[in-house]
């Protein structure tokens, strides 16, 4: 598995490091691209003070089947999955973690803040030519 990490946080310089790690990347052509039966999956790790401090940002590229994976943890119960489609991928993710960070504070899910994950989907390869955001959020 490829994967590329940076320490950030939600602050809007911690958001732009975020978008400059994904423009790197995303330059990088061939040497870090996913091949057939791949994707890029964002994971958030290492969190020091929840969402409100530093965390562990990671683009990987990882086998289709990790999603199977996440889908059969979120049956056990130790992930919730969350999605939204927009315009674009960023109205699609804020609007994403708007809801994970509205549940959390209401106390609807009770996160673990271990590892969660981010599937992204421009809307250029989608059936419905919207942008979607999926969320995995490992919790108690």
């Amino acid at each position: 598995m490829k994967e590329i990490k940076i320490r950030t946080d939600n602050s809007e310089k911690g958001i732009n490091d975020i978008t400059c790690l994904w423009n790197r990347v995303l330059s990088c052509g061939e040497e870090f691209s996913p091949q057939l039966n791949e994707i890029f999956i964002s994971k958030y790790s290492n969190y020091e003070d929840r969402e409100f401090g530093k965390y562990d940002y990671t683009i990987m590229i990882s086998k289709k089947d990790f999603l199977n994976e996440l889908d059969e943890k979120v049956r056990e119960g130790k992930y919730i999955r969350y999605h939204f489609g927009d315009e674009t991928i960023e109205k699609s993710a804020i609007e994403t973690w708007k809801k994970i960070w509205e549940d959390s504070g209401e106390k609807r899910i009770e996160r673990n803040y271990i590892e969660d994950y981010q599937i992204d989907i421009p809307e250029v390869f989608s059936e419905d030519k919207k942008a979607h955001t999926t969320v995995y959020i490992g919790i108690k």
